[in-house]
């Protein structure tokens, strides 16, 4: 699988490394210089609830800096799967 993000830079799908509730994690390389991201997916969300859940943790995670936490960098949400990217 490969995923494209705004400026259409393709990252290329490894292994996937974790999965939950609304989708999984997927370690991914980006093909322009082969550095090592998370992209975590979002399935088809059931409901509006599922969908703040979802909008909570990314606007939660924008927020957040620390060299202990992952940082969100992305999130694209017209594609399907919708997914954000997070440093790995």
């Amino acid at each position: 699988m490969v995923y494209k993000d705004a400026d259409g830079v393709e990252y290329h799908q490894i292994e996937v490394i974790g999965r939950g509730g609304f989708g999984s994690v997927y370690l991914v390389e980006r093909m322009t210089d082969k550095k090592k991201f998370a992209i975590k997916t979002i399935d088809d969300l059931p409901n509006e609830g599922s969908l703040r859940s979802i909008n909570n943790e990314i606007e939660m995670a924008l927020k957040v800096s620390s060299d202990n936490v992952v940082k969100y960098l992305f999130f694209h949400d017209d594609c399907s799967p919708r997914y954000f990217y997070r440093w790995h």
